[in-house]
């Protein structure tokens, strides 16, 4: 016997959502919880088609319609939100409908972003809070809740938004359906006239915050007092995250203060508040800074105009063309090749790679490590077809050099990107004259195609050897299904993988170094590292990890097999090898390491 399936829905996430309104909006809270029940008969929980809850009314003429103008709540939501292009910055709904669009914008929506709902029918934001758990995000202030009538929108924006002045004023609205660009355009101009007067206003206050910037204090080395560190990022990642938390934790071991100003959330969006904390900083002025792939001038309204500062450039950097007069630390080989050909004054630049951001402990090496070899990237399988220019002479090119690239991509490194497009040129007889669109294809090949089709080639590889493997990234559950783990996008699922793994491959082509490989060493996997022309230059691969003492490495397939079948057989041989790994991160991979070079990078005076 079939149990009828009778709609249940939970009490208490009403009760959630005004407990969390309360912190953020105690006036919208309690209008709400003492908003009288509907006129009418009381809204009915039912089944949608498509297996969720909404409620059925029935307003004064009798009639029956579904709340929110959906029996498909989850359906309509997928695709207005597939069609719907989310920006960068925060998000505005004009009307909260049934609430599954909210729901699950907030799921796609990276952290640091938020979205306004405008709904001025508190009835229907009432209903929209029984039906969907929204108290984190309204607790995050990543869901800002408006009712404002709307002759009084640009207004109520305004206001929340001086009394949140990290919070970006939303760029983008979605339309729902039943919307006509007639409805809409009030609604977009009282967001323009908001974002105007916020603006102007933020741009007053930023200017009175720089104006109550302490000067930085002349150093003197007999004093007792101690080094400030400000650390200064602007990407929202959570390996840019832990960098900083780690940095900020390694001043605090050496006597240090430390201030970090970043984005996190939504609260941190606007330089506004980010110069605020510079300001308020409970350290006082700043001795030096670290810009985390950032430079000056993309930070000049958050970073005093005289405090000491260095640019630490890792892969992610995109500003060398920017970097100005402040002396300047890159991660690894080519990037300084990078600086170099951009002209900077070799004066001012250094090598320093990336910290180890594992918690190392030598006793972890006991630990049971039941996965017995990763393959953790970030380069999602990727269809050559889709990087093909939109010129069918160049297209041509293109398709040829992807081929002859994947027949040599046991053993191609970056390097070699450029032969391989002149060869496909002259097999072609034809080449191509723009410089931009040659450079453009050129880094193609090797960045991003490269990457994508090397861990293809491994997995391949290690399937036929039959040797028990997982891949970890995104995109690779559709390739080798019995193989895909996870996407790890954060630092702690990184460890936590790397803690239960006896050896990780580190499949680099392209010698921009990563924090990856430390980080496996660090965590006590032994580490078998693609060899790269790069890996012997100041901070490449094996300045880090000495080859055959602290990781072993390989080029070619018929290197890496059976490395990792001595490291899988000979387990004596393997912890020897990472115990070393582990020293060394110890002696000399640490932030504190780091910290003490960048400072004196960081206030040497050229």
């Amino acid at each position: 016997m079939v149990k009828d399936d009778i709609p249940n829905l939970d009490p208490l996430i009403l009760d959630h959502n005004l407990a969390a309104l309360r912190h953020v909006d105690p006036e919208l809270a309690r209008r709400l919880a003492d908003l009288p029940d509907p006129a009418g008969a009381a809204p009915v929980l039912a089944r949608t088609r498509d297996g969720r809850l909404n409620f059925r009314l029935t307003p004064r003429d009798g009639t029956t319609a579904w709340f929110g103008r959906t029996s498909i709540p989850g359906v309509r939501a997928a695709a207005l939100l597939d069609r719907f292009d989310a920006g960068k910055a925060n998000v505005f709904f004009p009307g909260a409908a049934e609430g599954t669009e909210i729901e699950m914008l907030l799921h796609r929506l990276a952290p640091h972003r938020a979205l306004f709902v405008w709904e001025p029918e508190l009835v229907h934001l009432k209903l929209t809070l029984r039906l969907h758990d929204l108290a984190d995000a309204l607790s995050a202030k990543r869901l800002v809740l408006v009712t404002d009538p709307p002759d009084k929108l640009a207004d109520g924006l305004c206001q929340w938004l001086k009394k949140n002045p990290g919070h970006l004023c939303p760029n983008q609205m979605m339309m729902f359906p039943w919307q006509t660009p007639a409805d809409i355009a009030p609604v977009r101009l009282a967001i323009e006239q908001a974002y105007q007067k916020t603006e102007q206003d933020r741009r007053t206050a930023l200017t009175q915050v720089r104006d109550h910037w302490q000067p930085t204090p002349p150093r003197d080395p007999a004093a007792a007092t101690p080094t400030h560190l400000l650390i200064v990022a602007l990407h929202a990642l959570d390996e840019v995250w832990s960098t900083a938390d780690a940095l900020s934790a390694a001043a605090t071991r050496l006597g240090w203060q430390a201030t970090i100003s970043d984005i996190r959330s939504p609260a941190d969006m606007h330089s506004l508040a980010r110069a605020g904390r510079v300001v308020e900083s409970p350290h006082g002025a700043a001795t030096f800074s670290i810009l985390l792939d950032l430079v000056r001038e993309q930070v000049a309204d958050v970073l005093p105009a005289g405090l000491p500062a260095i640019c630490w450039l890792s892969h992610r950097a995109d500003a060398f063309h920017r970097i100005g007069h402040d002396p300047v630390a890159v991660t690894g080989p080519e990037l300084a090749a990078r600086a170099a050909n951009v002209g900077m004054d070799q004066r001012r630049l250094s090598v320093c790679p990336l910290p180890c951001l594992a918690p190392v402990h030598l006793e972890s090496l006991e630990n049971e490590r039941p996965l017995d070899v990763a393959l953790i990237t970030s380069a999602a399988p990727l269809d050559a077809a889709a990087l093909t220019p939109r010129l069918p002479s160049y297209a041509q090119i293109w398709k040829a050099s992807a081929d002859l690239l994947a027949t040599r991509i046991d053993t191609f490194t970056s390097d070699q990107a450029q032969a391989i497009l002149s060869r496909t040129e002259e097999k072609a007889r034809t080449r191509i004259d723009d410089p931009q669109t040659r450079e453009e294809m050129s880094r193609n090949l090797a960045f991003c195609l490269a990457p994508s089709l090397i861990c293809r080639f491994l997995a391949e590889q290690l399937r036929a050897s039959r040797l028990s493997f997982r891949i970890y990234g995104p995109g690779w559950a559709s390739v080798f299904p019995d193989h895909a783990g996870e996407h790890l996008t954060t630092i702690r699922q990184k460890v936590d993988v790397l803690c239960r793994t006896k050896v990780v491959i580190h499949a680099d082509v392209t010698g921009l170094l990563t924090g990856d490989a430390l980080l496996a060493a660090g965590c006590g996997a032994a580490v078998v590292a693609r060899r790269h022309p790069s890996n012997a230059l100041p901070g490449g691969l094996d300045t880090l990890l000495t080859p055959d003492r602290e990781m072993l490495t390989f080029l070619a397939i018929r290197e890496l097999i059976p490395a990792l079948r001595r490291l899988l057989d000979d387990s004596s041989y393997r912890r020897k090898l990472t115990a070393r790994a582990m020293q060394r991160c110890l002696a000399d991979h640490m932030p504190e390491r780091r910290l003490e070079v960048l400072k004196t990078a960081a206030t040497s005076v050229f």
